[in-house]
């Protein structure tokens, strides 16, 4: 019996060393992806400056490049492949490529789209511009003298594209979600990507929150609130956080006037903790200075919300109207996902709550929704929310939305944009963004779209346009400067997206 146990060990080794092999060898793997995660938590593949940059026909743009950390080391020059087809004699869409082959980004590309406009003149190859050169920011309006007025709207431009909006007084409120992009009778004006800029009229207050989504958006902006602003002033600026869609159009260029400059801004809100170190950046933060030199209060809301150094957690616009700063975990603990960083603010119209939190994503409002639940109560019922993160699956978690049951939400995006993604379900807004959110409203808007007429998918054109909601503190309507049509009754979302039972059952 001895002999025979011993013969069928024998049997058995070769077996169990061929399983100890596989044991060992799996275990190796899980350990260097554990190291390999650890050691590229910090990767940065990112354009240094603006996504999309306008040019003139002769005009000369020096790339800015791209920023690129590996393993905790900048990757050099040689091994980023650029690829560009801009022609700076001829009009037209061109684009930058930007390649990096490693161990992190395999083959992971950024792109920069470069448009070279024609001038005013009908001059397409030498690049002269009247008025001194300086380009106002109206494409094919140059305004002559060089003189910016930030308003300058020859034949008619955009005019009649925005709701009529008279001007808001006592307790009534209108908030305003603009295209960062408009096609005109002179053509498109602004940038073609996804941004936010929310701009909000309340008595004698009037707010911006953002203007992205690039440098080319502030001449958009800037016609569009100089329709509603009487004195020349913004009496609150928030930037919720440092990226380019958010920030850009506030500071100026050589060629473009930025919020900043152009209007006396009182107070400024923006986010204490950042990453960034981008030139976007710091031109913001060198514009938001200049603004404060000239007399503008500056503060965190970090600050706001502990009521320091002479901000205040909450700001009355009028009687029934409060700006309340929220506490966001992430306003001073660090991140490695900037968008978190973002500024959370909530508007209080007597029993009507709006609800504004930038790009914070999911795990962020989950610390919001809990905060809130053990320190003030839980946050309430909000009869609207701005969308977070452009309606990406990243936000706009369920424990939010079952928190505060929207009534109506608008997401500030180009509608089906390749931008971030060719995958269709991710792009803005997600699928799965549309399968939370129809549980509590079919109340959906949406400011831009792509072109479905458009083959390459590129052009884009007004899905609502600039959503105008308003509200006496009991009523609130909703209006499109293109149309009202609820997102689920659109041509886009009946070709791209696939109608959840809640909104069938509604249809």
């Amino acid at each position: 019996m001895a002999r025979q146990r011993e013969e069928k060990r024998k049997k058995r080794h070769p077996l169990l060393k061929f399983l100890s092999f596989i044991f060992i060898l799996a275990l190796g793997v899980a350990c260097g992806c554990c190291v390999g995660v650890y050691l590229t938590r910090n990767n940065v593949f990112e354009l240094i400056g603006e996504k999309t940059i306008e040019i003139k026909v002769g005009e000369q743009y020096e790339d800015e490049g791209v920023k690129v950390i590996a393993f905790g080391k900048e990757v050099s020059k040689d091994k980023i492949k650029v690829e560009s087809n801009v022609d700076s004699s001829t009009a037209g869409e061109y684009q930058i490529v930007y390649t990096v082959s490693n161990l992190r980004y395999w083959d992971t590309q950024r792109v920069r789209d470069v448009k070279v406009v024609a001038n005013s003149s009908g001059d397409t190859g030498n690049g002269n511009e009247q008025g001194g050169g300086e380009d106002t920011g109206n494409t094919g309006n140059e305004n002559q003298g060089g003189e910016n007025t930030g308003n300058e709207n020859q034949g008619g431009g955009n005019q009649g594209e925005t709701p009529d909006v008279e001007v808001v007084e006592g307790n009534d409120i209108k908030i305003h979600f603009l295209e960062l992009g408009k096609n005109t009778e002179d053509g498109f004006r602004g940038s073609k990507n996804t941004g936010d800029c929310v701009f909000i009229q309340c008595g004698d207050n009037d707010i911006l929150i953002d203007a992205g989504s690039a440098y080319a958006s502030s001449t958009v902006i800037i016609d569009y609130l100089d329709k509603y602003i009487t004195d020349n002033t913004l009496e609150y600026v928030i930037a919720t956080h440092a990226h380019e869609d958010h920030i850009s159009a506030f500071s100026s260029t050589k060629t473009r006037e930025g919020v900043f400059a152009h209007y006396k801004t009182e107070t400024i809100i923006d986010f204490p903790l950042t990453n960034s170190t981008t030139k976007v950046y710091s031109n913001y933060v060198a514009a938001r200075d200049a603004e404060v030199e000239e007399g503008a209060k500056h503060y965190t809301a970090l600050e706001c919300y502990n009521n320091q150094n002479g901000a205040k957690r909450v700001y009355a616009l009028t009687k029934t109207i409060e700006l309340e700063i929220l506490y966001n975990y992430y306003y001073e603990n660090k991140t490695s996902n900037e968008n978190n960083y973002s500024v959370c603010v909530m508007i209080n119209h007597g029993g009507n709550h709006y609800l504004f939190t930038g790009d914070l994503e999911e795990e962020g409002e989950d610390m919001l929704v809990d905060y809130y639940e053990e320190h003030h109560g839980g946050l309430p019922h909000c009869s609207l929310f701005k969308a977070g993160h452009h309606g990406s699956g990243t936000a706009n978690g369920s424990k939010l939305l079952e928190t505060i049951t929207p009534d109506i939400v608008c997401i500030c995006c180009c509608a089906g944009t390749s931008e971030y993604t060719a995958v269709n379900d991710n792009q803005f807004p997600y699928q799965e963004v549309i399968n939370r959110v129809a549980k509590y409203t079919d109340k959906v808007y949406v400011t831009s779209v792509v072109d479905m007429e458009d083959a390459k998918r590129k052009n884009i054109v007004s899905m609502n346009g600039d959503i105008v909601v308003s509200s006496n503190g009991e009523d609130i309507t909703v209006k499109g400067s293109n149309n009202d049509t609820l997102l689920k009754d659109t041509e886009w979302f009946k070709e791209r997206r696939t109608c959840p039972d809640e909104w069938k059952e509604v249809a």
